[in-house]
Formats: structure tokens, C-alpha cells, sequence
């Protein structure tokens, strides 16, 4: 371990960089490893392919061609027709030029020598090939049957069957040839995944121990500081921790270790301060010791706190005396109150049944007054009808007169006609007395029915006036009467609102007699009250002879701010004696009213 301890005392950025830095030449390592694995199984697979693929290929290609030249040369025998026979030899010459490229495309790949020896015979035997198929067209097209039979089926025949040979043992050479290198091909892979996965597991080994090294060395003081902390928590501060290393978490251990020593400085004040030792004198260590400053303050504030304490249970002591015979007092005084507010609320009372009598008094005038403005609304409405038929005898009446006047014209008619009919009964002679005689009797109706119709105009003028008068009288009436509807109509408002105010008079003097109700109870409970606050000031003036005991437990440094309080206090004490003999007369006062 001391071999390491140069690493130990590292910052831990250093510590990390360093680990990281290691963790990643250890994938370098890794990928190297498998780039060159995979460079190589490249390059093996780039052989196989242009080697034993493509001269699978290339060699399989020609063969085929090759037999299809084969096929139509013999086909020629059995085609009658010119224009087939030279179709067939066109492909014959197509397929063995497409033959002889891909034999050239083969000759052209790397090759081994005894690919070369095995390629040197199949070019041998296509050579050979190639001149006796030329030999058999040019018989064939001159007509030579005899000579292109023979050749064909003779020495045509056996060298084909060497060339196939030829085509066989290049093929299954180029099989056999490209299925050894996919077998080297295979165990190259699986020696390159073996030899990774060594790698990766040996970088993995490196890098978890390398990581568990590095997660100890920040750990182990961590859990020391948060066991440490935790003892802390639950109050124990008899705890050490030492820094063992100069990194961040050495620092962290050290300034830890002066943590606890302020602790400590600060768990001993607060001992003095529980025992009731308020001279203590508090260590701030900076200004950014908030517990040291407040400790500071507190004992500073208690012993400020507690000597105004014992101040004030003195002046509490002589206040709750002068407490108790204000309260006997106040008692005197509320009970006097009391009797006052009894005989005033009787007299509220009394004055209330007066009102109320007086708002239902209100408030039957009120209901008699609208009676008697409904009657006079209606003896309104039927003079109104009355004045309506007046007008209409009055619009008939003028009406009979123009039916009279018509009348005496057709009495004035008649005359004048019973005059022409006399006239001319006067010149008929005798022939005429009859009809005289008529005519008089005609003319006296005339008279009779003229006089009639003068008489009865004057009675309908005579009748005109007087409908006038009654219409004139009528509707005077019905003015008076649209006043006196008015009048009470106001009538009743007055009397409404007298009502009105009357309900309103009762219900605050109801209100009134609650209040003073109230204040009876409030008086009565200011009386009991006050002989509560006399027994309360007695037992507070105990609880302050307590106070004083308790407060003698602690050791005190009295400072002027306790002076000062005093005088405070005793300025108070005059102002709330002034204060409470105030309300005392103030309450007396009440009771008299």
C-alpha cells in the first residue's frame, strides 16, 4: 500500500483522469485488436471471392455458353430451313465469343500453380475446340454435309468430351479451393472473436478493479464522515476523525475534525447555560458562526431576560395589591350601575307600550282613511257616468232637433202643394170641388203638423239648456270630488307615516330596552369580575414570590439595561394606578345616569 500512496494522496480529478485515461487505453487496446482481426478476415474473404468465387463463376459461364454452342451445333443437322440454319450459327458464334470472355475474365484472377496447370489445359482443349467448330461451319455452309457429319461426330466429338473434362476439373478445383479458404476463413473468425473476447474480458478485469480501487479510496473516509455524522446526529460528539490522505476528501476529514471541535466548544456553553451559569463567556470563531453568535445573544438575552424577570415579579407583586383594591372598588361602583340600569330600563319599558299603542291607533286611521277614499273614488266614477249621459241626451237632443226642423220643411211643402192643388181644383170648376175639399184638409194637417214641430223645438231648446246647466253642475261636482280623492289619499299618507314612525319609535326603543338590558348583564358581570380580578391579583402576587425563588437559581451578571427597566417599570406602574382609578370614576359616573 505504501507503493500507492503517491496515487492515494492525489486529488480525486487526478484519481478519475486517471482511471478514465486507463479504461480508455484499455478500448484502444480492444479495438485495435478487433480492427485488425476484421483487416484480416477482409482480406481472407477479398481472396475467396476474387479468387475461388469469380472462377467458380467466370469458369461456370463459359461452360454453359460452351454447351449451348455444342447444342446448336448439332441442332444444324436436324433444321431444314436457310434462315434457321443461320440464326443457329450466329449463336454458335455468339456463345462461343461470350465463352472465350469470360475464359479471358478467368485467365485474368490470381491464380495458384495448379490452377495455372488446369487453366493451361482447358485453354489447350478450347483452342483446339475452337478450330474444329470453325472447320464443321465452314463444311456445313458450303454444303459439305458428308465432311461436318464426320467431323462432329468424330474427332469434334472426342475433343469436347476433353474440354468438358477440362471445365469439370477447373469447377470442382475452384470449389474445393474456395471451401479450404471459407473453412481457414471461419477458424480465423472464431481465433479473432477468442482472442477479443480475451481482450475485452481482461480489459473488463483491469477496469472493474480499477474502479472498485478507486470507489474504495473515495468510500472508506466518506463512511468513516458519515458514521462519524451520524453519531453527531444522535448527540455524541465524543467522536474523532483524522485525515489520512491530501486529497478533497483529506480537506473535507480535516475541516470535519475542527467541525467537531466547535461543537464540543459549543456543547460546553450549553451545559453551563442548562446548569443556570449565565456568566459563561461564548467563543465566536468567525462571522460566519450563526450557532456561536446565537449562543452568544442567547446568554447575553437571558441574563437580560431573566434580570428584568426579577425586576418585574417585584413590581408584579406590588401591582396585583393595588389590583385587588381597584377590583374592590370597580365591584362597588357596578353595583350601583346595576340598580340605575333596572329603574331605567322600567321607565324605556313604560314608554314603549305608550308608542306601540299609539302606532295601532295610527294605524286604524290609517285603514279607515283608505275606506273612505275608495267610497269617494266611486261616488267619482259614477258622477263621471252621470256627466257621459248627459252629454249623450244633450248630442240626441240636437239630433231630434234637425229631425223637427226636416219636419216643419215637409210641412211647409205640403202647404205649398195643398195651395197648387186648390189652385187647380179652382179651374176644374164643379169637376174640382172634391178635390178642394182635399186639398184643404191637406193644408190644415200642414198647420196642424208646423205648429206641432214649433212647439216641440222650443221644449228640446228649453231641454238643451237645462242639459247644460246639469252638465255644467256636474261636472263641478266631479272637480270637488277628484279633490276630496286627493285629500285623502294624502290623508292617508300622513296617517301611514305616522304609523310608520310610530313601529319605528318601538322597535328602537325595543332595541333600547335590549341594550340596557345588556348593559345590566355587563355590569353585573363587570362586579363579579372585579371581585375575580381581586382574588386573581392574590394569587398572582404568590405566583411572583415563586418567580422570584426560581429566578435565584440562576448566576446572574446584572448589567445597566436591568436599571433601566426598572425605571421603565415603575413609569408603568404610575401610568396603569392613574389609569385604573380613571375607569374606576369613570364607572362610578355611569352609575349615576
Amino acid at each position: 500500500m505504501q507503493t500507492m500512496k503517491w496515487y492515494r494522496n492525489l486529488r480525486i480529478s487526478a484519481k478519475l483522469t486517471i482511471g478514465f485515461l486507463t479504461i480508455a487505453f484499455i478500448a484502444v487496446i480492444i479495438g485495435a485488436v478487433g480492427l485488425i482481426n476484421l483487416i484480416r478476415m477482409n482480406e481472407a474473404d477479398t481472396r475467396l471471392y476474387e479468387s475461388n468465387t469469380l472462377g467458380i463463376n467466370y469458369a461456370s459461364e463459359a461452360a454453359i455458353y460452351y454447351q449451348e454452342a455444342r447444342f446448336n451445333a448439332i441442332k444444324l443437322f436436324t433444321e431444314q430451313n436457310q434462315s434457321g440454319q443461320k440464326k443457329l450459327i450466329d449463336n454458335i458464334n455468339d456463345s462461343m465469343k461470350s465463352a472465350g470472355s469470360f475464359l479471358e475474365m478467368y485467365g485474368n484472377l490470381k491464380k495458384s500453380e495448379e490452377d495455372l496447370n488446369l487453366f493451361s489445359e482447358l485453354k489447350s482443349s478450347w483452342n483446339t475446340y475452337q478450330v474444329l467448330l470453325s472447320n464443321f461451319l465452314e463444311y456445313f455452309q458450303n454444303g459439305n454435309l458428308e465432311k461436318a457429319n464426320e467431323l462432329a461426330f468424330g474427332e469434334m466429338y472426342l475433343v469436347s468430351l476433353d474440354l468438358q473434362k477440362d471445365f469439370d476439373d477447373t469447377i470442382a478445383y475452384n470449389v474445393e479451393s474456395g471451401a479450404e479458404r471459407a473453412n481457414s476463413n471461419s477458424q480465423l473468425a472464431i481465433n479473432s472473436i477468442i482472442l477479443l473476447s480475451i481482450v475485452i474480458l481482461i480489459g473488463v478485469v483491469v477496469a472493474v478493479l480499477l474502479g472498485i480501487f478507486i470507489s474504495k479510496l473515495i468510500s472508506r473516509p466518506i463512511k468513516k464522515l458519515v458514521d462519524a455524522s451520524n453519531q453527531i446526529a444522535l448527540g455524541d460528539t465524543e467522536v474523532n476523525v483524522i485525515a489520512e490522505t491530501k486529497d478533497e476528501i483529506g480537506d473535507l476529514m480535516s475541516a470535519f475534525g475542527r467541525m467537531i471541535e466547535n461543537i464540543r466548544d459549543q456543547v460546553l456553553v450549553v451545559e453551563k447555560i442548562a446548569d443556570g451559569d449565565m456568566t459563561i463567556d461564548v467563543i465566536v470563531h468567525s462571522d460566519k458562526d450563526l450557532l456561536g453568535q446565537k449562543l452568544h445573544e442567547m446568554v447575553v438575552k437571558n441574563n437580560e431576560v431573566l434580570s428584568n424577570i426579577k425586576v418585574a415579579s417585584d413590581q408584579v407583586a406590588a401591582g396585583a395589591q393595588q389590583i385587588s383594591d381597584t377590583s374592590m372598588s370597580l365591584s362597588q361602583g357596578a353595583t350601583e350601575q346595576a340598580s340605575s340600569v333596572e329603574e331605567l330600563s322600567a321607565s324605556i319599558i313604560e314608554i314603549s307600550e305608550q308608542v306601540k299603542l299609539t302606532a295601532g291607533n295610527a294605524q286604524s286611521a290609517s285603514v279607515q282613511s283608505m275606506q273612505t277614499g275608495e267610497k269617494v273614488e266611486d261616488g267619482n266614477r259614477q258622477l263621471r257616468g252621470l256627466i257621459e249621459a248627459i252629454e249623450n241626451i244633450s248630442i240626441k237632443s240636437t239630433e231630434i232637433e234637425k229631425i223637427i226642423k226636416t219636419i216643419d220643411d215637409i210641412a211647409f211643402q205640403t202647404n205649398i202643394l195643398a195651395l197648387n192643388a186648390a189652385v187647380e181644383a179652382a179651374r176644374a170648376g164643379a169637376a174640382g170641388k172634391g178635390f178642394a175639399v182635399v186639398a184643404d184638409e191637406v193644408r190644415n194637417l200642414a198647420g196642424k203638423a208646423a205648429e206641432a214641430a214649433n212647439n216641440t223645438t222650443q221644449l228640446i231648446e228649453e231641454t238643451i239648456q237645462a242639459v247644460g246647466k246639469g252638465t255644467s253642475l256636474a261636472g263641478n261636482t266631479a272637480k270637488a270630488m277628484e279633490e276630496v280623492v286627493q285629500n285623502t289619499a294624502k290623508v292617508a299618507e300622513l296617517v301611514d307615516g305616522i304609523a310608520d314612525a310610530s313601529n319605528a319609535q318601538a322597535s328602537a326603543i325595543s332595541q333600547i330596552t335590549t341594550g340596557i338590558e345588556q348593559i345590566s348583564t355587563v355590569v353585573q358581570s363587570n362586579s363579579a369580575t372585579s371581585e375575580e380580578s381581586a382574588a386573581t391579583a392574590e394569587e398572582l402576587s404568590g405566583q411572583a414570590q415563586m418567580l422570584n425563588h426560581q429566578i435565584s437559581k440562576f448566576r446572574l451578571s446584572r448589567t445597566v439595561e436591568e436599571v433601566n427597566f426598572q425605571q421603565k417599570t415603575e413609569k408603568h406602574s404610575d401610568v396603569t394606578d392613574l389609569s385604573m382609578g380613571d375607569k374606576a370614576s369613570g364607572f362610578a359616573l355611569l352609575g349615576k345616569y
